[in-house]
């Protein structure tokens, strides 16, 4: 795997653009597959992480997640060590993210458990410093922003903190935004009272999630015990968004700019006419002539799975763990 990066920051925030080239072919070892009548599964090597599948009305997705444990080799990111925490103490402010950014990408790009494949990636920054009230986010993303780093927020952590293994995801009205665990939260661990500590200190790094389309949510890929420990200190967490994107070009037409123009210019002529507020107007001329690509967020899956199979797996599992109540809803694709 080859992996190429540039920093990027601008009004709508900091992150890392990332060229992964791999082979169109090679599936990393988390991946999505993908069968018939909209079947959805996430495995890292042959450990399944969740079965999803969304209703007939795409008002919502059910997501079912086993919980199952893994070696540590399988992990898309190795557990962080405290030299890792010490080799970054004296950063601070946007030097201190990149650095984690960095690092994620670079231990994705050697984990046998990642997920990175060919094509462009985007991992951006959200604060945790965004006002959260109940952990429920009330920033939402601009509408019309077309820059590499603008939109996609995580607007609910609470499912992340879920021990139950059966998820629903709303997608009424503005999607979903959620947050979902592939493990359960810990309670009383020495790991989690250390990371409890560091976050008192404020030396806990971002935690890391990947937007997948599928679900128009967020999975938590790495961690799960910080946010625990969040979670427990009241802090709200900085957080790595990763994502696959496509850059679609964009020729803006001179014809309809010179025409804005024009108009702009009787407009601030005519006698009598309240004069536009400059937002406003740098709003039209930016929509006229902002020639950025178009920024689309895809999420690859592998047509590898059959619906007998998805089906199968998910009726022992939902019958074994005791949700007979949702079996009949998840298999018919009923909310």
């Amino acid at each position: 795997m080859s992996i190429y990066w540039q920093d990027l920051a601008d009004d709508d925030g900091l992150g890392l653009q990332v060229q992964v080239q791999t082979g169109p072919s090679v599936k990393p070892g988390t991946h999505l597959q993908s069968g018939g009548n909209s079947r959805i599964r996430l495995v890292t090597g042959d450990r399944i992480r969740f079965w999803a599948t969304p209703v007939r009305d795409y008002g919502g997705v059910w997501v079912i997640k086993p919980f199952a444990d893994g070696s540590v080799s399988e992990m898309p990111i190795p557990p962080i060590r405290s030299q890792d925490i010490e080799a970054r103490r004296q950063l601070s402010g946007h030097d201190r993210i990149r650095s984690w950014i960095r690092f994620f990408v670079e231990q994705l790009s050697h984990s046998q458990g990642g997920f990175l494949y060919q094509g462009q990636w985007l991992f951006t920054y959200q604060s945790g410093q965004r006002s959260h009230s109940n952990w429920v986010s009330r920033s939402e993303p601009q509408s019309g922003q077309r820059g590499r780093l603008a939109g996609l927020l995580v607007s609910n952590l609470q499912p992340a903190s879920s021990t139950e293994a059966v998820c629903w995801l709303d997608w009424w009205f503005s999607g979903s935004g959620d947050l979902v665990n592939l493990k359960p939260p810990e309670t009383d661990s020495g790991r989690l009272k250390w990371w409890r500590k560091k976050v008192r200190a404020g030396e806990s790094p971002p935690i890391l999630v990947w937007y997948l389309n599928c679900l128009d949510a967020f999975v938590l890929v790495d961690g799960h015990c910080r946010l625990q420990a969040c979670v427990l200190e009241n802090v709200p967490p900085d957080l790595i968004v990763a994502r696959s994107v496509l850059e679609t070009p964009i020729k803006p037409d001179p014809l309809t700019q010179s025409r804005i123009v024009a108009s702009l210019s009787r407009q601030k002529d005519r006698p009598g006419r309240k004069p536009m507020s400059v937002d406003a107007l740098n709003g039209v001329l930016m929509s006229a002539f902002d020639d950025r690509p178009l920024i689309q967020t895809v999420s690859r899956s592998w047509a590898t799975l059959t619906e007998s199979c998805w089906v199968s797996e998910v009726s022992d599992f939902l019958t074994v763990s005791g949700h007979m109540d949702v079996l009949t809803r998840v298999i018919n694709r009923e909310d």
